[in-house]
């Protein structure tokens, strides 16, 4: 699978449901099988990304 067919992939599973966003053990998984620095930094920018969705979409429904 190339670099693009595996973004691809992702983005689709995480933004595939309801809800897309990693929950705080599963972040924490990712951390803990990061095999470089650089990894765990792609993990900690995907994670922020979706956290910042998240918190615009309640902000803007009122549901805080």
């Amino acid at each position: 699978m190339t670099k693009i067919e595996t973004l691809k992939n992702s983005a689709q599973v995480l933004f595939g449901s309801d809800t897309p966003i990693i929950n705080g053990e599963e972040y924490l998984a990712l951390l803990d099988g990061a095999q470089s620095q650089a990894e765990k930094e792609f993990y900690t920018q995907i994670y922020n990304y979706l956290l910042a969705k998240r918190q615009k979409e309640v902000i803007a429904n009122e549901h805080y």
